[in-house]
Formats: structure tokens, C-alpha cells, sequence
């Protein structure tokens, strides 16, 4: 046993160090760690009013425009001409109530898709659901991924659709529904997806929308079962996005 503050030396042999076999080891040290333990990045598609977008803006990002796509715990930009690559493990319909920030802001209600049906509420100018307490009602769709980089890493991310690009989500969940493996529904995780900006308007103004594009099936045994694994974390409840960072003003 080494002595106290005493480093521990790495058998050499021949020059080379000893090989460490890690594989019996496979996930120790997280047995006790719950959905408070893990912050699941968000990934976003920056707008002209992003606060990465904004010289003046202490959260500035030096290259960040509109279209680029951000992850909200990295700081990574992925560059919109180039795209991101994502391979889609859960998907989770929500209603979100948020106070206006001149209000206070905030998280104040999440309800599902069927109690979300009998919430009271009215229109605003804007013509979003408002309930009586003021929190403004945000359909929320939920794409749960794992981005692919180019250099062949990949991690886990939250992409939100909501407002104008719920109608982007509904066709996603068609397009994945429809692919077919021996006859069968393929995995939802067995597919990889290329996001990427596209100009979109109403009378209200301009934005970036997304487009989503379908690659083809997973190829790397690695990233497939990391987003199995991903998934199975989400619906244990162990991997939750942090609702304080997911609000963030859309252009509709």
C-alpha cells in the first residue's frame, strides 16, 4: 500500500506502461447518481435575438449567427451551412406555463398533453394561450438526442420545437414512424437525422426554422448504444433537462 501522499507508480515494462483493463468496471462511481446529478445540454438554433449572437452581449460567442445551432452547456456552435448531425432516442409532448419576464419569468406549471386539454385559457395579442394566472402556455415537443460530431464523438442534448416549428416536430415523429426494419418499426435510435437552418416568415417578422433531413441508419455500434442507454435514462427519469434553461423567446 503506497504511503500517504505518496503517488502510486505505473508498473513499466519495456518502455511501455501497464495496460489498465477498464471493462469490469463499466459504469462505477455513478450507482447513486439521480436526475439533480447530470445537466442535459440543450441544444439550440440561434436567432438575431440570441444573446450569442449580440456583440454587446456578455454571453457574445465570437462567429455565432443566426442559424448556427448551440449547446447550451458546452458553448460549442455548430456552424448552420454545415449542419448538425442527431440521432433522435425519446420524444416527450409537454405544455409549459411561463410567467412573462416583466412578470417575474419563470417556471411556474408543466402538464401533459391530455390535462393541458382542460386548462382555462385566453388568447393574447400575440395569440399565444395565456392561463389566468398570466403564464403564457408553450406547446412544447421534445426531441431527445444524440449529437454526432464530425469528428466521430457524440453526446446527449435536448432539441425543442415549439411555436411555428411544431409542425417540423409532427412531420419528424411521421417521418421516423414510417421507416421500416424487416417489416418492422425501426428503433427510433436506429436512424440518423441531419438538422440544419432555413429561412422562414409571417407577418410578424423573420426567423431561422429548421430543417430536418433523414441520413440513414446508425452505423457506429458505439453511438447506438449510447443513444439506447440515453433513452432508458430519460424514461427512468435520471436524465432531465433543466427547466430554468429550456424558455427561451422564439420569433412567431
Amino acid at each position: 500500500m503506497a504511503k500517504p501522499n505518496q503517488e502510486v507508480a505505473v508498473k513499466e515494462e519495456a518502455g511501455a506502461l501497464a495496460v489498465i483493463d477498464f471493462g469490469a468496471d463499466t459504469g462505477a462511481g455513478f450507482e447513486d447518481a439521480d436526475s439533480t446529478s447530470y445537466a442535459i445540454p440543450f441544444l439550440r438554433m440561434l436567432q438575431v435575438t440570441s444573446d450569442q449572437t449580440k456583440k454587446t452581449n456578455a454571453a457574445y460567442i465570437k462567429g455565432a449567427e443566426e442559424g448556427d445551432f448551440y449547446n447550451t452547456v458546452t458553448e460549442k456552435v455548430y456552424k448552420g451551412d454545415r449542419g448538425v448531425t442527431v440521432v433522435p432516442c425519446h420524444f416527450v409532448h409537454k405544455f409549459n406555463a411561463w410567467m412573462p419576464r416583466e412578470d417575474g419569468g419563470g417556471l411556474v406549471g408543466t402538464y401533459t398533453a391530455s390535462e393541458a386539454v382542460n386548462l382555462n385559457t385566453t388568447k393574447n395579442e400575440k395569440g399565444r394561450d395565456v392561463l389566468e394566472n398570466g403564464a403564457v402556455l408553450s406547446d412544447t415537443r421534445e426531441h431527445y438526442v444524440i449529437i454526432v460530431n464530425e469528428d466521430g464523438t457524440f453526446e446527449p442534448a435536448l432539441y425543442c420545437l415549439t411555436g411555428t416549428q411544431l409542425k417540423k416536430s409532427k412531420k419528424w415523429m411521421t417521418l421516423m414512424q414510417g421507416i421500416r426494419i424487416q417489416g418492422q418499426t425501426a428503433p427510433m435510435f436506429s436512424q440518423m437525422y441531419k438538422l440544419s437552418p432555413v429561412g422562414e416568415s409571417n407577418d410578424q417578422g423573420s426567423w431561422a426554422g429548421v430543417k430536418i433531413e433523414h441520413i440513414g441508419q446508425v452505423t457506429n455500434p458505439e453511438v447506438y448504444q449510447a443513444a439506447k442507454q440515453f433513452r432508458e435514462m430519460v424514461r427512468a427519469g435520471v436524465a432531465q433537462a433543466s427547466p430554468a434553461d429550456e424558455f427561451e423567446e422564439k420569433p412567431f
